[in-house]
């Protein structure tokens, strides 16, 4: 996410995106678990005095997003999803995926050596940035790290989110054919949006759009 907070920061946003524990080049993540993710953001941000905060997750982020929210209610301003994952009360990532995607992702975790998995090339390529020019599909795509597997198993405890009153939003890519299409959270969602997009155009000017917008008033 770091590319497009940085276009953000450019639109007159501030904006920082820390990385998640057992993520990015030459990190340990043998043994990481969804807390450890959400315990690095809570963190960082507790570390750096950030109060008001718009906490913004895609994909996978959209889970950490709600553990975070619910962990420090009291600096958190609003929640937003980008095409993330939204899970109820004790759901786990696997549990909303497609089939064959948990499939995929746990048997490539059992062939390491550190139960993680990287996304292959085909899958990638077709599935979450097939509106790239393959040039760019492939640079992104080189850029992955594996991820422990382990945080897609994790079942959540999310009570504490569904109670909150602090409003969420909503941005879903009807072209994106990665995960399945995300439920609105059940309660205080303030805005949502449907975009004819898929990942890759969002990246730029559509994703600055959409996330200048949702910190806007409520309506």
């Amino acid at each position: 996410m770091g590319f497009r907070c940085r276009l953000l920061i450019r639109q007159g946003a501030s904006g920082t995106c820390p990385t998640l524990t057992g993520h990015g080049p030459n990190a340990k993540r043998l043994g990481v678990k969804h807390h450890h993710c959400v315990t690095s953001v809570v963190n960082y941000i507790q570390r750096h005095g950030l109060n008001q905060v718009i906490l913004v997750g895609h994909s996978f982020g959209g889970t950490v997003v709600q553990s975070i929210a619910a962990a420090i209610p009291d600096k958190v301003v609003r929640t937003v999803f980008v095409d993330a994952l939204i899970l109820e009360h004790n759901e786990c990532v696997m549990d909303v995926l497609p089939v064959e995607y948990g499939a995929l992702f746990c048997g490539l975790a059992e062939q390491s050596l550190d139960n993680t998995m990287l996304i292959p090339w085909e899958i990638w390529r077709d599935n979450f940035m097939q509106d790239a020019p393959e040039p760019i599909a492939r640079r992104y795509w080189q850029r992955l790290s594996p991820e422990p597997n382990q945080v897609n198993l994790d079942k959540l405890n999310l009570k504490q989110f569904y109670s909150l009153s602090a409003p969420k939003s909503f941005i879903h890519c009807r072209q994106d054919k990665a995960l399945p299409a995300g439920s609105l959270p059940s309660a205080n969602v303030i805005k949502a949006w449907s975009i004819q997009t898929a990942r890759d155009e969002w990246r730029s000017r559509g994703y600055v759009h959409a996330a200048r917008r949702t910190g806007g008033q409520d309506h």
